[in-house]
């Protein structure tokens, strides 16, 4: 319903005209899922004049500024939104124009593989486009250059897109310095987390010596110098091991910043001499309470128990290449590549029974069951 009164602070009753009409609304949905709504600031009023934010007839938001981006949606989903102004002394504006925006489908479409049946799909990317932060500013992007609190660099030379989607790269001389993009900048408390779904990656990378690239989930929790955390690595790489998929959970727990950390056993899969990694290939792990699978082009292949911990924890997902040979982060004994690249061509997050949770000003966590 759209108001045509307003309210003053005091409770006094008046026509609202005082402060103007948000102009000129538009919606615009992309992928990763979100809406990101923009309008003509508002004149008039007492003092500053702020936003109200209603989505299908229901207040849902706050700014102070002429733009909001919500990615609390869904693909496919269709949503409805007003926005009202508001001055200091809460008289409030007539509803904009109403704006409706359809959360684009992703190209592979809605469906679950088999062994997500009855999952929603909650979040896709098709890597056509890179929103990524340079620093911890507090603001909302799709991909932020941080990994256990701690920033890590990001340039064009290293992180990049192309029609081979994300390519992340580790080029001579880099050292330990890893290319590395995640969904939640844990310093600045922003960000897409998960709680439990099934993860998928379409991924290529050509096995070097030093070669290590990864796609994992990591608590948000892990920045801790006391505490416990887990850390689901959906797959991870090594560059003189061509034949092996390694895929491991741990249970970590720091002490005054010492780190001592429990996983499964094995957590490796031969893919026998004709697996190619050079190709593409979806990698995908089913986080489920109580029990993890991990697959290769949807065939299951380990399996391992849930850590409790991770239960009652969000995750960021993270996409990686590093460098290390034999898991030695820095060893460039024999390496001879200048370039280990990963090519990340989409991933998606089907989870069971989904939910929306506020974890922070701009942090939410997509939580399934």
């Amino acid at each position: 319903m759209v108001l045509a009164l307003g309210w003053s602070s005091n409770g006094t009753v008046f026509s609202a005209a005082r402060v103007s009409v948000p102009a000129g609304i538009s919606a615009t949905a992309s992928c990763p899922p979100q809406i990101t709504l923009s309008w003509t600031a508002s004149s008039g009023g007492i003092g500053e004049v702020s936003y109200d934010i209603y989505r299908n007839g229901s207040h849902y938001a706050y700014t102070t500024s002429s733009q909001y981006r919500d990615v609390s949606v869904y693909p496919a989903m269709s949503y409805l939104y007003q926005v009202f102004a508001v001055d200091n002394a809460g008289d409030r504006s007539l509803s904009s124009k109403a704006v409706f925006a359809t959360v684009p489908v992703p190209k592979e479409g809605m469906t679950p593989p088999s062994q997500a049946a009855g999952y929603t799909l909650v979040y896709a990317s098709d890597f056509n486009s890179l929103d990524i932060s340079q620093n911890w500013t507090g603001q909302f992007h799709d991909w932020y250059n941080s990994e256990y609190c701690a920033l890590k660099p990001v340039s064009s030379a290293r992180t990049s897109i192309s029609n081979a989607g994300l390519s992340l790269d580790w080029l001579g001389g880099d050292g330990t310095n890893d290319s590395a993009v995640a969904t939640f900048d844990v310093g600045g408390r922003t960000g897409r987390a998960f709680r439990y779904g099934y993860f998928e990656a379409q991924m290529k990378w050509s096995p070097a010596a030093a070669a290590w690239p990864a796609f994992w989930l990591l608590s948000l929790d892990s920045a801790t110098s006391n505490g416990q955390w887990g850390e689901l690595d959906a797959f991870e790489g090594q560059g003189l091991q061509p034949a092996m998929f390694f895929g491991t959970v741990h249970n970590w727990t720091a002490v005054n910043g010492g780190r001592t950390q429990t996983q499964n056993l094995p957590n490796y899969f031969s893919l026998g001499v004709a697996n190619d990694y050079s190709q593409w290939h979806k990698y995908g792990v089913l986080w489920q309470p109580g029990s993890i699978t991990w697959y290769y082009d949807g065939n299951p292949i380990l399996t391992a128990p849930e850590p409790s911990i991770m239960n009652s924890q969000d995750v960021e997902m993270i996409f990686d290449m590093a460098e290390g040979v034999n898991w030695a982060q820095g060893s460039v004994a024999g390496v001879t590549a200048a370039d280990l690249k990963l090519n990340v061509g989409s991933v998606r997050v089907w989870q069971h029974n989904p939910s929306i949770t506020t974890i922070s000003t701009n942090g939410i966590a997509f939580r399934g069951n």
